[in-house]
C-alpha cells in the first residue's frame, strides 16, 4: 500500500458495503525516513477511510487465513521485488497473494514498463514479460492487459524518478485471476 495512494481510490471505489485491506512490510513504512507510514497514517486518520483496515506484516508471514479476498492489487512496486531480490523472490510473494486470494479472484499489477536489455534494475522498471512468465508461474491467468497507463513520450531510457518523467512513466496494467477450480 506504501503512502495510500491506491488504498483510498479502491476504498471510494467499493464505498461503504465494501472493504479494503492495505498491506506494507516493515520496511516500505520506514523507507524515507517514514514517509510512507506518516503518509498513510494521515489517510487513515480519524476513520477517514472506514471501510480500510491495515495489514502491516513481512511478505513471508503473510498466509491464506489472512484472507480470502476477491480482488488484490500491486502497484509500481513489483519491479523492486523482481529487480531488487529475485524473481525467485517475485515468484513466491505471486504464490502468496495466489493463496490468499478466493477461486475467481482478480489480480492487478501496475508497474513502470520496461525494455529487454535494459538496465530495468537501475531505471526501476520491468518487461510487462517477466511480470507475466512469474504471474502464470504462480497460477495466474492473464484475463488482459490494458495500455490505459501508457505514456508513448516515455523512451524508457530514463530511470522513473527522472525530473519530468516522475508521475508520467509508461506503465502497464496486467489484469490476472485466480482460476475458479
Amino acid at each position: 500500500a506504501a503512502s495510500g495512494y491506491y488504498t483510498e481510490v479502491l476504498s471510494l471505489a467499493v464505498g461503504p458495503d465494501g472493504s479494503v485491506v492495505a498491506h506494507n512490510p516493515a520496511f516500505v513504512l520506514e523507507f524515507r525516513e517514514g514517509a510512507n507510514e506518516k503518509a498513510i497514517s494521515a489517510r487513515l486518520a480519524d476513520n477517514r477511510l472506514p471501510n480500510v483496515m491495515r495489514l502491516n506484516k513481512e511478505f513471508e508471514e503473510l498466509s491464506a487465513a489472512d484472507g480470502p479476498f476477491d480482488a488484490a492489487i500491486t502497484a509500481l512496486n513489483f519491479h523492486d521485488i523482481y529487480n531488487g531480490q529475485s524473481a525467485e523472490d517475485a515468484l513466491a510473494i505471486l504464490q502468496i497473494i495466489h493463496s490468499m486470494l478466493k477461486p475467481g479472484a482478480v489480480f492487478g499489477i501496475i508497474d513502470h514498463a520496461g525494455v529487454a536489455d535494459a538496465d530495468n534494475a537501475a531505471l526501476h522498471r520491468i518487461e510487462v514479460a517477466k511480470a507475466i512468465e512469474t504471474a502464470t508461474a504462480a497460477g495466474f491467468v492473464v484475463d488482459g492487459q490494458s495500455n490505459i497507463l501508457s505514456n508513448p513520450e516515455d523512451d524508457h531510457t530514463q530511470g522513473v524518478f527522472a525530473e519530468g518523467l516522475r508521475g508520467h512513466t509508461d506503465r502497464f496494467l496486467l489484469k490476472l485471476s485466480k482460476p475458479a477450480q
